[in-house]
């Protein structure tokens, strides 16, 4: 008798398993179908197939994330914090949920609020360039110059070849009045971008710290680079 009972009690949690398991996978169908929706910037499509992956796995930290993207692509930014802040509850180290919350307060001008979520991801991904990048724009908007420069400089080291991480430092040492750096940000951002019309930009922006410094002769000379720029038929740049 004893025999059958623990050999009732063995089977009863054999049939739980085998049951939370084919929840989870039924679950992770319907997140897997989602994403690809939302990849595809089909955010409506996706909503149904996430709440049903809810439904079926409340715990789902990711199908939380993945619903306040899309909601986030629907410009509901009301149910987009709701669910973002669902997925942190559940993950408290979800570093994508903290920089999505963060871009969000960005949108509805809570730079501090903003600043502490991107802090949070930094935390949580120090190698992770973008994160740099997000956190030194909300530190730009706080005026906060010498913090931005830092994480603007942490970013570069961790992807070299962004022409805008170097524009935007350019800027700061413009501002500071460190004008050498200055160009010499701007000059590497210019030859690391050669496909866009940022590289108008670019020169104009030279062009300015050339006069602050005096010369005169370089920055008309950008200036003349850029009307004599013009775009072969995949949109590179040429000279005439």
């Amino acid at each position: 008798m004893r025999y059958l009972r623990q050999l009732t009690v063995v089977l009863i949690a054999l049939s739980l398993l085998d049951y939370s398991v084919s929840a989870a996978t039924e679950s992770k169908v319907y997140f897997n179908r989602a994403c690809l929706f939302i990849e595809r910037h089909h955010p409506r499509d996706a909503l149904p197939l996430l709440d049903r992956a809810i439904i079926i796995d409340p715990k789902f930290a990711d199908a939380y994330y993945e619903r306040g993207r899309a909601f986030l692509q629907l410009d509901d930014l009301r149910q987009a914090k709701d669910d973002l802040d669902k997925a942190i509850s559940l993950n408290s180290s979800f570093a994508d949920a903290f920089e999505q919350r963060a871009r969000l307060f960005y949108e509805q001008g809570k730079e501090e609020e903003a600043l502490r979520d991107a802090t949070r991801a930094v935390d949580l991904n120090p190698k992770d360039a973008g994160l740099f990048h997000l956190r030194a724009k909300l530190y730009i908007e706080l005026k906060q110059d010498d913090k931005a420069h830092l994480d603007l400089s942490k970013a570069i080291a961790l992807r070299p070849n962004d022409f805008i991480l170097r524009q935007q430092r350019a800027r700061i040492y413009f501002r500071q009045g460190q004008l050498q750096k200055s160009v010499e940000d701007y000059s590497e951002a210019i030859r690391l971008d050669r496909t866009s019309d940022d590289l108008e930009k670019l020169l104009l922006e030279r062009a300015n710290v050339y006069d602050r410094m005096g010369r005169r002769d370089l920055a008309a000379s950008d200036r003349k680079s850029v009307q004599h720029h013009v775009r072969d038929g995949w949109g590179f740049f040429l000279d005439k």
